[in-house]
């Protein structure tokens, strides 16, 4: 059994095949000897990932909107005179400008990461469809289990 192929742990499997996958887009290594089905189930996780940093971002970008518009309305009951010199109201208003700035800093960092993430995954997955079809091409035993991973990715 090749090194690779070995049993290990979840985070261990995650960061191999991480770190395979990085290796393999720069075409520093080749898929040969891996167990394409833990590649295929680190390639689903990897994309359920992005899938939910794309819905966090938009959970917080919706948030933020809502965030504004509550210290818009606070703005508007707010006189002009308490703005200017109460230094309470300054302090309180301080506190939700950055509350807005944290939010959006948020909503960004969140999709940046889901395009990233979202992208990694679908290189990821055209490398393995293309592996999967060249071993499924192949007259191997395990044509069969490759043609099935070929089904599950929707290749």
């Amino acid at each position: 059994m090749a090194p690779s192929t070995e049993p290990m742990s979840k985070s261990k499997r995650n960061a191999h095949f991480f770190k395979t996958f990085t290796s393999v887009a720069k075409g520093k290594v080749t898929l040969d000897g891996e167990n394409l089905e833990d590649a295929t189930y680190f390639i689903h996780s990897y994309g359920k990932n992005a899938k939910s940093y794309s819905l966090m971002w938009k959970i917080l970008l919706a948030i933020t909107i809502g965030v504004v518009v509550l210290l818009m309305i606070k703005l508007g009951n707010t006189s002009e005179m308490a703005l200017r010199y109460n230094e309470q109201a300054q302090a309180e208003f301080g506190q939700w400008v950055l509350a807005v700035i944290g939010l959006s800093f948020l909503s960004l960092m969140f999709f940046f990461m889901g395009l990233l993430m979202g992208n990694r995954a679908k290189a990821w997955r055209a490398l393995l469809v293309s592996e999967l079809r060249k071993r499924a091409d192949g007259d191997t035993p395990h044509k069969s289990l490759y043609e099935s991973l070929l089904r599950e990715l929707g290749a």
